[in-house]
């Protein structure tokens, strides 16, 4: 309709308000799918597209009324729900995966709101009919509204547009077609009422189902090359928008002006077969120069990515197709490195300010048509992480728990986390009610006879009804379930033995993470003396132009590694720096986050290293693994001035050769208990021998059975075989034995309190009621990701405090008023002490002269007062959640008891949960340790006397760097030793030169 006579303004209003006045009436219904520019069809839902692929393993592939395009089905309509097999109409109803519809209920959680509020739906779960619900995908306008085609244009008064889940939103969001279609040449710049000027591109707001369910398009579209921002205030860590999540830890930052980090994940054939599309999503610091501060991805040693640096204020989500000959069946390597530089200053310490951090739960790979179904325990290793980096084994178990189902389940989760290579392990018991819907990094366990389990979960094999049988069903309901049955308790333990024996055909590829100059996840093994060049660690040759160098590299050590005071080890340097390089620059060499020796640049003109020695004593080193970082600060003249551009340079300033060697020396192999270091290293002393280990699970809670499973399958991962272990129900069956005892404080039998101290150490806030229960908290892992949530959220919070140019110290938060507590009470404690020990007494005065001859000499005559009590000073925190703590077994000093402990079975599961990711577990040791959860701080306590356990043979190499460790651990001892030989030696030479000489 033409208005000839009316502006072109007005022309378009009149215009705009027919449009919306006909499709008020349903003329346009049909028109309004394609013309509305904040729809989509339900002919393109994500939900539809993320189904998964052809030969999905127990999918319903018949049924009325579905096509071979995507698929809508009404929850009602159980002709067309992808059951399980195994499951006939004469059977009783399953406890888990009974059906699609109802998991997905209890995963979202439908209640009195539910009706109003849309729920987002799962990737594996039925999408509702089109015709039930009209515009299900909306995401700008209100529900029954279309916009016309064309000009985005604000309602009156710039008010926000309601969502379909009833919340409000910015009007002046992207069209998400727009945001999809690579072949769009057009950006969406959105107009303003004044001149039609453009605007920068703002974020899309992820904050309901609907919108979570675009982004997944956005995924899925493996057309190109393509970038998204996004804001990520509202999604829940829960709802993962990608397939397969890839990063391995619960937070990911790279930091400086130069850092990486480099992994490797494990594919099936299928999954490696299939077109795909990984994404990488980052926010970075403001300070971060995108004109010079790039994102470099590695997939199998080639560059697959490269993107400028510049989200500060949202994230930045990258996603680029991969085609089937850029990924192999096994494992994969990835590498993700920065490259960033300062906006305005040059200085050294400016260089802290830089970092980017990758968001997890938007990185990971989206496959074409959907996830890909394991298809075998052979692609167990497929699984996966989750979004909190860690893999979670769901053991869907029945009301009852009995020791000998405590022992199946302990047992079983030991093989399939070594088996499946799951760094960070996680279990958690699941019973009947409870809902278990499809996750990534989620493999479920099902173990019991087949009577059983016959009624707990679909697909049950039939044949187990007369043989073992070990299988992994992909089921379409509950995800990937590892089936453990046999017709009766005898067949069990065949069954779990087929678990372990059967070779898995991906540990045969070689991973190539392990080839040069790729790190591998695994550290490298150092048994002895040994020499390792960079390029073997994994470090490359590297040209650098910034100002502080940084890279890194990990060892392993055995356990019964002894040398916490004596020896060193050796970096024999290949590198080299310019003139421009002023004197008093410095090289630091940092063990385990703990400065370990430094070198400081003097030469004016520059110089060249040729295996020049730097020396680290191995007293900075203990079992398990070590982390070595390897810095490099560079001062320059042009950097103290500081001109305009300078913080970008074009020269290169120094180079480390990956010729460069690290040299370990022979050292002292003993073991040590109580050593919680050499606990998480492999075990020790429970991986000695194959003697069968008692493990009490004290209490019936799953809390606590899951806390335990999670502790034996993560020392399994770190000792790469599983340990014989025998669940117990009493304490006369833990003693002269080794014994592992979990449980909350006050379900631990106090024979275990008292041996190992731990009833001298708690804080009295652990004997509170408010303490011992749970107080209505969620329970388990469920607790555990609420935490790392908050955690998160605060990470994210104090990012963009910081790019805000706000002081964050001013803003005090629990982990600060914590830490100050504890200053606090040791002050207090050190002032009572001087007050009651203000009089002088010989006691007073020897203690004196023990601390000046220690401070003088170094000499410690510790040992002359030592005793096996606490005082003040090892009193736990009141913030300890979770407390490890070891001893050697009553009647038995040659084996050891070790105990995990918290204040209530909730506590327990999230704290066991948390300590057990590599970050923490790497920082066990002493005799106790001490965790807490809320800031994730790690105490230890050391052992006074620990008792040495044979490992090695005593050759006298061995015995001499024994004795050389004990008497440099023991220095007074070693000065008592030193005189009274020197007298000795005084006596006898005066007894044999005596009769000589002339006599009288």
């Amino acid at each position: 309709m033409a208005v000839p006579f009316l502006p072109r303004s007005s022309r378009t209003l009149v215009r705009m308000l027919a449009v919306a006045a006909i499709a008020a009436g349903g003329g346009l219904a049909a028109h309004a799918q394609n013309a509305a520019p904040f729809q989509i069809s339900p002919s393109e839902a994500p939900g539809a597209m993320r189904q998964q692929g052809p030969g999905t393993s127990g999918s319903n592939t018949g049924g009325s009324g579905q096509s071979s395009g995507a698929q809508f089905s009404s929850p009602s309509a159980g002709s067309g729900s992808r059951g399980g097999t195994g499951a006939s109409g004469g059977q009783g109803q399953p406890a888990f995966g009974s059906s699609v519809s109802q998991t997905a209920d209890q995963f979202f959680g439908a209640g009195p709101q539910s009706s109003q509020t849309a729920s987002p739906q799962s990737i594996d779960q039925p999408q509702p009919d089109a015709s039930q619900a009209s515009q299900p995908f909306s995401m700008g306008g209100a529900s029954g509204q279309s916009q016309p085609s064309g000009t985005v244009q604000p309602f009156a008064g710039s008010q926000p547009l309601p969502s379909a889940g009833g919340q409000t939103r910015n009007p002046t969001l992207p069209s998400i077609d727009t945001l999809l279609d690579p072949q769009n040449a057009q950006p969406w710049l959105p107009q303003n009422q004044q001149g039609g000027q453009q605007q920068q591109q703002q974020p899309v707001q992820i904050e309901t189902g609907d919108e979570l369910n675009a982004l997944n398009r956005f995924f899925e579209d493996n057309t190109g090359r393509r970038t998204m921002h996004v804001s990520l205030n509202a999604l829940q860590g829960e709802l993962p928008a990608v397939d397969r999540p890839i990063v391995p830890y619960p937070q990911l930052r790279l930091e400086g002006e130069d850092d990486f980090q480099s992994w490797t994940i494990y594919l099936s054939a299928a999954q490696a077969a299939r077109r795909s599309t990984l994404s990488i999503a980052f926010t970075n610091s403001v300070l971060v120069l995108p004109e010079a501060s790039e994102l470099r991805v590695f997939l199998n040693t080639q560059e697959i990515l490269t993107t400028t640096i510049d989200s500060p204020d949202d994230t930045k989500v990258v996603a680029v197709p991969l085609e089937p000959d850029m990924v192999r069946p096994g494992a994969n390597a990835i590498r993700i490195e920065v490259d960033q530089r300062h906006r305005i200053d040059c200085s050294i310490g400016a260089t802290y300010e830089l970092w980017t951090r990758i968001e997890p739960r938007l990185t990971g790979l989206s496959f074409s048509g959907g996830d890909v179904p394991l298809q075998s325990l052979a692609e167990l290793p497929a699984v996966g992480v989750d979004t909190t980096g860690a893999t979670r084994i769901r053991v869907l178990q029945g009301p009852s728990m009995s020791v000998q189902s405590q022992d199946l389940i302990i047992r079983a989760v030991q093989t399939m986390a070594v088996r499946g290579r799951f760094e960070h392990p996680l279990v958690e018991i699941l019973t009947p009610g409870m809902p278990a819907p499809p996750q990534p990094g989620v493999v479920n366990l099902v173990i019991g006879t087949y009577d059983e389990i016959g009624n707990l979960v679909r697909g049950v094999p039939s044949d187990a009804r007369s043989t073992s049988v070990v299988t992994l069903q992909d089921r379409p309901d509950i995800g990937p379930t590892v089936f453990v049955t046999a017709p009766d308790t005898r067949g069990l333990d065949v069954s779990l033995k087929r678990l372990g024996a059967e070779i898995d055909p991906i540990s045969r590829i070689s991973p190539i993470a392990a080839t040069p100059p790729w790190n591998a996840p695994g550290a490298i093994e150092i048994d002895g003396a040994q020499r390792v060049t960079l390029r073997e660690a994994g470090v490359f040759t590297e040209e650098f132009s910034g100002r502080r160098f940084q890279t890194h590299f990990q060892i392993k050590l055995p356990p019964d590694f002894f040398a916490a005071a004596y020896g060193q080890a050796t970096i024999e340097l290949d590198a080299a720096y310019t003139p421009a390089v002023l004197p008093g620059s410095r090289l630091n060499v940092y063990v385990n986050d703990v400065l370990a020796t430094a070198l400081s640049f003097t030469a004016a003109d520059g110089r060249v290293f040729t295996k020049f020695p730097v020396r680290i004593l191995l007293k900075n080193f203990r079992p398990g693994v070590n982390d070595i970082r390897i810095q490099v600060n560079l001062r320059t003249e042009s950097d103290e001035l500081c001109l305009p551009g300078g913080t970008v340079s074009t020269e290169q300033r120094f180079v480390l050769f990956n010729t460069t060697e690290f040299v370990f020396p022979a050292f002292a192999r003993i073991g040590r208990v109580p050593d919680l270091a050499s606990f998480s290293a492999d075990g020790f002393p429970y991986s000695i021998d194959d003697r069968p280990v008692a493990v009490r699970v004290s209490g019936d809670s799953r809390d606590t059975l899951g806390a335990t499973a999670t502790l034996l399958a993560r020392l399994a991962t770190a000792r790469g075989s599983s340990f014989n272990t025998v669940a117990v129900d009493s304490v006369a069956n833990l003693v002269g034995r080794p014994a592992i005892v979990v449980g909350s404080f006050g379900e631990v039998p106090p024979l275990v309190l008292q041996r190992t101290r731990v009833d001298r150490s708690i804080p009295g806030s652990w004997l509170s009621p408010r303490a011992t229960a749970s107080r209505g908290e969620p329970q388990g892992l469920s607790q555990y990701d609420q935490v790392l949530q908050r955690l998160r959220a605060q990470t994210r919070q104090r990012d963009a405090l910081r790019n805000r140019n706000v002081d964050v110290e001013e803003f005090s938060d629990t982990g600060d008023l914590a830490t100050d507590e504890r200053i606090q009470t040791r002050d207090l404690y050190e002032r009572w002490r001087g007050e009651v020990d203000e009089g002088i007494s010989l006691s007073s005065l020897i203690e004196d002269f023990q601390s000046w001859f220690h401070r003088q000499f170094d000499v410690s005559f510790g040992f002359l007062t030592a005793r096996e009590t606490d005082d003040g000073s090892n009193v736990i925190s009141d913030q300890a959640t979770l407390v490890v703590a070891q001893a050697t077994a009553p009647q038995s000093e040659d084996q050891a008891w070790t105990l995990v402990t918290a204040p209530n079975p909730a506590l327990l599961s999230a704290g066991m949960a948390a300590l057990s990711a590599e970050r923490q577990w790497n920082r066990l040791g002493g005799r106790l340790t001490a965790f807490e959860l809320d800031d994730d701080s790690v105490d230890t306590f050391p052992a006074e006397s620990p008792v040495f356990i044979v490992t090695q043979p005593l050759s006298f190499e061995n015995m001499r760097l024994i004795a050389a460790n004990w008497f440099s651990l023991n220095n007074g001892i070693y000065a008592i030793v030193l005189i009274a030989a020197a007298v000795a030696l005084g006596f006898a030479t005066h007894s044999v030169i005596r009769p000589m000489g002339r006599k009288p």
